[in-house]
């Protein structure tokens, strides 16, 4: 099966290039990854649990990067063993394209295959999984971009003080104290998103959970 879509993200090309060394990050953002680790350049093991239906599954997989043309396109390869439940295997191409300065579209194509329990899946239950997966998955992974809101606390009214003036002198009154400069922490900086490699696995496995259709 062959599938096709776009998202429009909130970065610049060329973060969405760089970031792609944060997998604590990418396990947050797709549901149901246990684990990620990057074995070697570009290749990485992943288990991630998935349940379509009455079919639930752990599958255990590598997922590999090819064709990589930085900072606009590569292809990634993905075959994972579910057991009784089935296998599920391929691919996709991941392209990143500038819009401005602070965002950028990624389009993706995947075709995947799958066999076992899976393929028995009635077609209306596999779409409406696939569609919440990936809507969960980028909902994530959007939120990890935003920092957190800091709140600038206002001055208590204690914190002004007035001395008195200075006896039998003509100068005038002290100005009032300044209240105590307020301390605001700088909003953390988010962590670096590997937006290439989560799209592209999230674009798989929504394509794998699809295929089934046929």
């Amino acid at each position: 099966m062959r599938l096709e879509s776009s998202r429009q993200l909130p970065v610049s090309q060329e973060r969405a290039w760089n970031a792609l060394n944060d997998l604590d990050v990418l396990k947050r953002c797709i549901p149901g990854c246990e684990s990620l680790t990057q074995t070697s350049d570009g290749v990485l093991d992943a288990v991630v649990v998935m349940r379509i239906g009455p079919v639930g599954a752990k599958f255990g997989g590598k997922v590999t990067l090819e064709d990589v043309d930085a900072p606009k396109s590569y292809r990634l390869v993905f075959a994972g063993q579910g057991g009784a439940a089935g296998f599920a295997k391929g691919e996709a191409r991941v392209e990143l394209v500038a819009q401005s300065v602070t965002s950028c579209e990624l389009r993706y194509t995947s075709e995947a295959a799958v066999g076992g329990k899976l393929a028995q899946v009635g077609s209306r239950l596999i779409e409406s999984s696939a569609k919440k997966l990936a809507e969960e998955f980028f909902t994530r992974f959007e939120t990890s971009l935003v920092p957190p809101t800091v709140a600038i606390a206002a001055p208590e009214i204690g914190d002004v003080t007035v001395p008195a003036p200075a006896a039998n002198s003509a100068a005038p009154a002290t100005a009032p104290t300044q209240p105590s400069a307020t301390t605001v922490s700088a909003a953390p900086t988010p962590n670096p998103v590997n937006w290439w490699l989560a799209g592209a696995l999230a674009a798989t496995l929504v394509a794998l959970i699809l295929c089934n259709l046929h």
